[in-house]
């Protein structure tokens, strides 16, 4: 049936992404502002399309609990574990736009085509939490890479940020070919591309070890997503050299879209496979282990939270090993902690920043001195980070361990509480320098513009929310998996 020129499905298609069509009307609409506005207001399109994802956020919430479906030809799925990682996603860019409104090395003649870029890869990252299909999948991974690679090079005075982008572009195009590769062997064997057909080939004739071979070298792709270990070594100089809302926003938006379609991936359409289970345990093992301990020799703050976010891939990825309900709970709830603790310790290293022009740890003594406010909040967030009570981050800590515990992984929890104790140290050596440093390098308050402020006191809020009162997060959590569309193995 059609509804007048649009075909019935379609026109539930695009009623179901009004979000997504939302955020593409609104980069065509940045667009076309970059051209009609002066150089001297260009600075206002940051503004607009911090609004306009705020109203699809708003979308985006209102729908959260709303029926699932499959959507054209099984290209996407529409449900609530898509909409959580979406709304994570959006917040992310609308922090980043507001962080991007007081970073200095950001010419305002440029500010028009970074926002579009902004715009957009949200919208790339959108679809990926959506993806249930390979097609589609590797196209929206390829989408949100390729335009991060010109974001991460964005400034292009700076050296490090240009050697940055090429570092990212060629680990970025060779995962994608292992990826595309394991993805051919996936169709190859089922003769499908989307994943309810895939899911129903394997109920029918059972898994392959091809087709285990085919989903490990997908987990290449995935891994140069998250960051995970041995996939990691972009990061750090991505990280370090990119502009630090950049940073900021590929540490969180990122990292949760790649979270969303490997547990959509692997929870879809495999059995449960003691097998695979151990490989991505042993890989949590590793990332966190790796993470942290290269941590605790980094001075620059962008690199050193690059590594810091490594290792928090491997305490997301003990949530994921665990399968079932308890185990993507936890993931959710983590991924949640991680979006408003790592959000405002950039929004922290920015205002910084922007105050001494170093991005050095060493040069943060004296913080404590001339601003005792905001040394505290800062230290929250590094508290937040650790894994210390009452902050979010000791939440979903907690979760993602006891998820490991509950299903067999006692060791790998063992290992993951050591982490934390190591990564105490590092995380310390920042709050030393605020408090105890000798050379006090910062002599007048740090007086943080209103974009960040807004950053740092909501992500106070919420760091602190969801740890005191986390019922309601649990239940939020609990309910979202519920209604996750599609047979889940383990529940």
């Amino acid at each position: 049936m059609t509804k007048g020129f649009i075909p019935e499905a379609i026109m539930q298609g695009l009623l179901a992404l009004t979000p997504e069509v939302f955020v593409l009307c609104l980069a065509f609409f940045i667009i076309i502002a970059d051209l009609i506005l002066p150089v001297k207001s260009k600075r206002n399109i940051l503004d607009i399309a911090a609004v306009g994802l705020t109203g699809a956020l708003l979308l985006t919430i209102g729908a959260l609990f709303q029926q699932g479906m499959y959507i054209f030809n099984n290209a996407l799925v529409v449900d609530s574990f898509a909409r959580f990682f979406k709304i994570i996603i959006l917040v992310s860019a609308v922090f980043m736009l507001l962080m991007s409104r007081d970073y200095k090395a950001l010419e305002n003649n440029k500010i028009g085509e970074y926002t579009a870029l902004v715009v957009l890869v949200t919208l790339g990252m959108m679809l990926m939490a959506g993806a249930s299909d390979l097609l589609m999948l590797f196209l929206s991974i390829e989408f949100v890479s390729i335009v991060f690679f010109v974001l991460v090079g964005f400034v292009k005075k700076d050296s490090k940020s240009r050697e940055a982008a090429v570092k990212y572009f060629l680990i970025g195009a060779f995962s994608s070919a292992v990826f595309v590769y394991g993805a051919s062997f996936l169709v190859g064997v089922t003769g499908a591309s989307s994943f309810p057909s895939i899911q129903q080939y394997l109920i029918a004739h059972g898994i392959s070890n091809l087709f285990i071979v085919g989903l490990l070298l997908m987990l290449v792709g995935f891994g140069f997503k998250i960051a995970l270990v041995p996939f990691h070594m972009w990061a750090p100089d991505a990280y370090e050299g990119a502009p630090a809302p950049v940073t900021a926003f590929l540490s969180v938006a990122s990292k949760s879209a790649g979270v969303a379609v490997l547990i959509r991936t692997f929870l879809a359409i495999l059995p449960d496979n003691s097998n695979v289970n151990l490989i991505l345990a042993l890989l949590a093992a590793i990332t966190m282990t790796v993470g942290n301990l290269v941590a605790l020799t980094q001075n620059n703050a962008k690199r050193l939270l690059a590594y810091s976010g490594i290792a928090h891939v491997g305490f997301i990825m003990m949530g994921f090993v665990a399968y079932g309900l308890f185990g993507v709970q936890s993931v959710l709830i983590y991924t949640l902690a991680y979006l408003f603790t790592n959000m405002g310790a950039f929004a922290f290293v920015i205002a910084i920043y922007n105050k001494t022009g170093s991005d050095d740890i060493r040069d943060y003594g004296g913080l404590s001195l001339v601003s005792p406010a905001l040394a505290f909040v800062f230290f929250v967030f590094l508290i937040s980070l650790a894994g210390v009570p009452p902050t979010a981050g000791f939440l979903g800590k907690l979760l993602v361990l006891g998820a490991a515990i509950d299903s067999g992984y006692t060791w790998l929890a063992v290992i993951g509480v050591l982490n934390s104790v190591v990564s105490l140290y590092f995380y310390a050596r920042i709050a030393y320098f605020m408090y105890f440093a000798k050379e006090k390098k910062i002599t007048e308050a740090i007086k943080p513009s209103l974009s960040l402020n807004i950053i740092i006191y909501s992500s106070l809020f919420m760091v602190l929310y969801i740890c005191l009162l986390p019922e309601q997060f649990l239940n939020l959590a609990k309910k979202t998996v519920q209604l996750l569309t599609g047979s889940f193995h383990g529940y």
